[in-house]
């Protein structure tokens, strides 16, 4: 049987095929399977149950595992951390034995959770038949295995147990900014990278790669395989060597469709990836979000899954953003009417990924993209990004010397010390008349938020963030209203990137939003009236779990494709309007946030020694 990714209608065929040919149970296992290509009923011990698909996201510090069925309701879910080692400055590094163990906790606890809230004679076994599909998503993070698929060190400490540059890793910015200076050499570099904005990002998977040949080179002697993270996991369940169109055009800079540059990996100085032709260190095999994987699960998959049955149906996979996307943009919104080209994606995290399609190819100056099919079928992608967003929340309220103290408040009252600070930022926002702009809570404070640089639309990894408008108050209030301004930041700064879009061709008029800060009334209600967009969320608040189980119960049949799948089962929770009240004061704050970004840089050419600013 030979691998490969395949679509369902091709799959049913298949299945018929080798029906006929007779071929033995070693090789394909997907009779039993047959009676649930297109159906919602599975019989286990007698009783119909509803069949189940199975997301699993992958991110920056957990695993989280979702089970779905066909109409995009979620059943169960559950998640495990695993460890970031962060050995020193723009460093960090994971291990993919340690990220598979906590996907196969999770899809327990998953299990589990669906057991208890059926039923006490249910079991984990009952669950795992129900499953017909799996769909897998992660960040966009470099995974390096060796001889025997064996992990193999990215560290400088040579343990081969922090195999994984995290996406969010800034030690390749030399290497970086060498392959953007060869687009002046280089046609072809210069062809590519207009993909990327006309800038690559140290993000992205070239870079780290260079540095890892300049710096590692017996890790780059012993790596037979570089994956991205997504594409391992599909890997470590099927033993199919599948990468997916989604990573590799948008990480990898294989940005034709069918085929990889061999002019540009030559040109960037790592000719020994084409391998002939053949990159099978990177890909030789693509498939797209979605297709099918045919071999199955592992054996050893099987058992650490939860007893899943072999011929469960691995979807290939998608960057974890992407999978966001696919949970949120098929959802139909009778009160807007828009098109899904004129909306935007925001995918809340550590970072926030901002998604958008277009019909036609339109290349947006320093922001990524076009892409075609890296999300939604027969569309072309551009995706914008915010570095540090969760991260940069996260950092504001731990440095505080009230975090201990905000967090016993959090326990007792069983909610996030995030939630804790929206609330009292909220509380101090009734005040604010918007007749009057001096009277809320923020009007002197202002924050620059390139704490980990800026991925979009500046392109600068060496920016910086700012604080303006500090006094020697230090209460909890003036915690809330720092913590409020840099919500207020985050949001200008999807601002940015929406005007940067639209100037180059796009018509976004809404967003629809998922993730960790989307669960912030004030946060929403902010993007509403800071952008003058509606803001649209999904009935399933797990968008990116739901958009991976989009992805499983396409690749199990269910639906003809991918864009079915999405309409079917994605759909609209409420809809936030923007308040025209605040609009004069979000304009001024925008103003002083796009005039401090130009303060950052005339700082930093005045200590460079340029005297035109004197």
């Amino acid at each position: 049987l030979k691998l490969g990714a395949i679509s369902s209608v091709q799959r049913a065929r298949l299945i018929d095929q080798r029906l006929n040919e007779n071929v033995s149970e070693s090789r394909i296992r997907f009779s039993s399977f047959r009676k649930d290509l297109g159906n919602d009923k599975y019989s286990c011990s007698g009783t119909m149950f509803e069949s189940l698909y199975l997301g699993i996201d992958v991110g920056t510090s957990s695993a989280r595992a979702g089970l779905f069925d066909c109409a995009g309701r979620c059943h169960g879910t559950g998640s495990s951390e695993f460890p970031t080692s962060h050995p020193e400055e723009d460093f960090y590094e994971q291990s993919s034995d340690k990220i598979w163990d906590a996907v196969c906790a999770a899809v327990a606890r998953a299990f589990n959770s669906v057991r208890d809230h059926t039923s006490s004679d249910s079991s984990g076994d009952d669950v795992a038949k129900r499953v017909v599909g799996i769909g897998f998503d992660a960040t966009c993070s470099l995974v390096a295995l060796g001889d025997d698929n064996q992990p193999v060190s990215v560290s400088k400490s040579g343990n081969d147990d922090w195999n994984i540059i995290v996406w969010m890793d800034h030690r390749a910015k030399e290497e970086a900014d060498w392959i953007n200076s060869q687009a002046s050499v280089s046609d072809e570099v210069h062809r590519i990278l207009k993909h990327y904005g006309g800038r690559i990002s140290l993000e992205n998977e070239p870079p780290k790669l260079l540095w890892v040949k300049k710096n590692l080179p017996d890790t780059w002697n012993r790596t037979k395989k570089w994956m991205d993270l997504s594409d391992f996991l599909t890997f470590k369940a099927t033993g199919n060597d599948i990468r997916s169109s989604c990573s590799t055009a948008c990480k990898w800079a294989r940005v034709d469709p069918e085929s990889w540059s061999n002019r540009f990996w030559t040109d960037i100085g790592m000719e020994d990836l084409v391998d002939d032709g053949t990159f099978k260190k990177i890909g030789s095999q693509i498939g797209k979000p979605g297709e099918m994987i045919h071999s199955g699960l592992t054996k050893d998959a099987s058992l650490k899954l939860g007893g899943l049955r072999l011929e469960t149906a691995v979807a290939v996979s998608a960057v974890d953003a992407h999978a966001g996307g696919i949970g949120l943009m098929g959802a139909t919104c009778h009160e807007l009417g828009d098109a899904v080209q004129q909306r935007l994606a925001l995918i809340c995290g550590t970072s926030t990924c901002h998604m958008a399609v277009s019909t036609e190819r339109l290349f947006v100056p320093r922001i990524w993209g076009p892409f075609k099919d890296a999300m939604v079928p027969g569309m072309w992608l551009t995706e914008g990004g915010q570095t540090a967003t969760g991260s940069l929340l996260d950092s504001i309220l731990q440095r505080s010397r009230h975090f201990d103290e905000i967090r016993r408040d959090s326990e007792s009252r069983c909610l996030s010390p995030h939630s804790i600070l929206c609330e009292k930022y909220q509380e101090l926002c009734e005040q604010f008349d918007p007749r009057v702009i001096e009277s809320h809570p923020t009007y002197s404070l202002h924050v620059l938020p390139y704490f980990h640089g800026n991925r979009h639309p500046r392109a600068d990894p060496s920016l910086m963030g700012v604080i303006s408008g500090l006094g020697l108050s230090d209460t909890i209030d003036d915690l809330a209203r720092l913590y409020g301004a840099t919500l207020e930041s985050l949001v200008y700064g999807a601002r940015h990137i929406i005007e940067t879009l639209n100037t180059a061709g796009h018509d976004i008029r809404s967003l629809f939003v998922c993730g960790g800060i989307a669960k912030s009334e004030i946060f929403l209600s902010i993007l509403a009236d800071a952008s003058g967009l509606p803001v649209v969320l999904s009935k399933e608040p797990e968008a990116v779990l739901l958009g991976s189980s989009i992805l499983a119960a396409t690749a199990a049949g269910r639906f003809a494709d991918l864009t079915e799948a999405m309409l079917a089962m994605s759909s609209v929770g409420r809809l936030i309007h923007p308040q025209q009240s605040n609009r004069e004061f979000h304009e001024r704050k925008y103003r002083v946030f796009l005039r401090m970004y130009q303060h950052f840089m005339e700082i930093r050419q005045i200590m460079s020694g340029d005297a035109s600013f004197e």
